[in-house]
């Protein structure tokens, strides 16, 4: 492979290697989990549901779901919640107002770990048009008077006007999404959302150490359908040692763009890889901006004691994109709260990337925004916060997945686990229905692009309409019920 294609690559957009659970159709709950007997019919609330992964939708969708009375349970296949698991999220109007209708306990705690942002920027980014990397880019927010030079007065007071609609503009949009949708705009670390969720949940109901391995759908005694779940753990046993399979009502697949669920169940292939790349990190504030004010041209009187950046003040969002979009270039820096900052630099072309000195992720990463000093600053601080050249530096492939509609799923589900109706099913349904009790939500159901900003927000979306679409329904309803809430996600 070439430097540039070595560049480019990134991290595999899936995970090689790692067989895609398998899918049985059983006459009966007791070939499944071999034993006479139901254990889930014996005294329980009306469903219990199983939900492969706790990301934030896997989460939200348990504790959701456990406000309504159904008995969920997430099973994950780390072993642990690391607390500095990815990156950094944003949560919209829509994302804060579903965790508002789980309770607004919830929206509180979620809040108080990330930041409430008060101003978003947004700006231009320099080319790679000059070797100087040190040269400090001006600052948007600068409302400096005009000069009062006559040759360039005209000038002055266009860039005194334009500095304070741009410092006025910044503030705008945080206070719009308030008055229109209730809601403003929320930016925090993956690893903190999904602690407070995760802190709302019963210790018994959060099972970690769980791959899924097999994936059976089996008939109960009254005649409805379940499902017979295995997870195994590192070293090859069972999750629930020698009792065999866990039997539900019902499976829902929320483990993410490179989802076991769905492997299992389309059989459609790993996500594609659309061909921009992304570095990304979180680092503590005040190390961005000493970064930043390293050398001693860019000291400005008392600015490095700033715990925050010139170019991400706290409590602020900013965004800019190459002028020219054949280059492609975008960054995003994010108070997250805790006096973190997230950063994120990528390409919407892999040929866009530019080849470091060795070639490394990092390398490159400076390389291709050698213009700017931010991103740079940024870097910086990533590789101190570990022994290693990149320390918590993210670098991948962006991928996604062809949008998924209700139909489609309902022919890939019948394709896989057969006609799986009964009679009477067959008789008072349409042919698009599938009373498989399984489900996928999230990432693994509709995966975006980072740059659209909605991946956990629609996540949570989807386990709120999930919730009320179970609510007060038994395990004979359940697969009608996950066919009309898919029709209304998907659509």
């Amino acid at each position: 492979a070439t430097r540039a294609a070595r560049a480019a690559r990134g991290r595999s957009p899936s995970r090689p290697g790692r067989p895609p659970p398998r899918v049985f159709v059983c006459r009966s709950a007791a070939d499944a989990a071999d034993t006479s007997t139901d254990p889930v019919d014996a005294q329980r609330p009306p469903l219990r549901v199983i939900i492969a992964g706790a990301g934030i939708g896997g989460l939200a969708t348990c504790l959701a779901l456990r406000r309504v009375g159904v008995d969920a349970h997430v099973y994950e296949r780390a072993v642990c919640l690391k607390t500095d698991a990815g990156t950094g999220i944003a949560l919209w109007p829509n994302g804060l107002k579903a965790l508002r209708a789980i309770g607004a306990d919830v929206e509180r705690e979620v809040a108080e770990r990330g930041a409430d942002v008060k101003g978003v920027r947004f700006g231009v980014l320099r080319e790679n048009v000059s070797s100087d990397t040190n040269a400090i880019p001006p600052r948007e927010d600068e409302t400096r008077p005009p000069t009062n030079d006559a040759t360039n007065a005209s000038a002055s007071i266009s860039r005194y006007l334009k500095s304070l609609v741009s410092a006025a503009a910044t503030r705008v949009v945080p206070k719009l999404l308030r008055a229109r949708h209730g809601a403003g705009l929320l930016c925090i670390r993956w690893a903190s959302a999904q602690d407070a969720l995760a802190s709302f949940l019963p210790k018994e109901c959060l099972h970690l150490d769980a791959t899924l391995s097999d994936i059976s759908i089996v008939d109960f005694a009254d005649g409805s359908k379940g499902v017979a779940v295995a997870f195994a753990k590192r070293d090859g046993s069972l999750y629930v040692g020698t009792d065999g399979p866990i039997l539900a009502d019902v499976l829902i697949g929320a483990d993410g763009v490179n989802s076991a669920t769905r492997a299992a169940l389309l059989r459609d292939g790993p996500p594609r890889d659309n061909g921009r790349v992304i570095w990304r990190g979180v680092v503590e504030a005040r190390d961005a901006t000493r970064a930043f004010f390293a050398s001693e041209e860019k000291q400005q009187g008392d600015q490095t004691a700033s715990a925050y950046p010139p170019f991400c003040p706290e409590k602020f969002t900013s965004l800019s994109a190459s002028k020219d979009s054949a280059v492609g270039r975008t960054t995003c820096f994010m108070d997250v709260g805790g006096g973190k900052l997230y950063w994120a630099a990528g390409c919407l072309d892999a040929s866009a990337v530019v080849a470091g000195d060795g070639s490394d992720d990092a390398a490159n990463c400076a390389a291709t925004f050698a213009s700017n000093p931010e991103v740079l600053a940024c870097l910086e601080a990533t590789k101190k916060k570990g022994e290693s050249e990149t320390g918590g530096l993210y670098t991948s492939r962006v991928v996604d997945r062809a949008p998924l509609d209700a139909a489609t799923f309902q022919a890939a589900l019948r394709e896989t686990v057969g006609d799986a109706r009964s009679d009477f099913e067959k008789n008072e349904t349409d042919n698009d229905f599938s009373s498989a009790p399984v489900a996928l939500l999230g990432d693994a159901a509709h995966p975006v692009i980072p740059s659209f900003g909605q991946g956990a927000n629609l996540a949570l979306e989807d386990a709120v309409e999930l919730a009320l679409a179970l609510a007060h329904v038994d395990r004979r309803r359940a697969p009608r019920a996950l066919r009309e809430w898919e029709r209304r996600r998907f659509e």
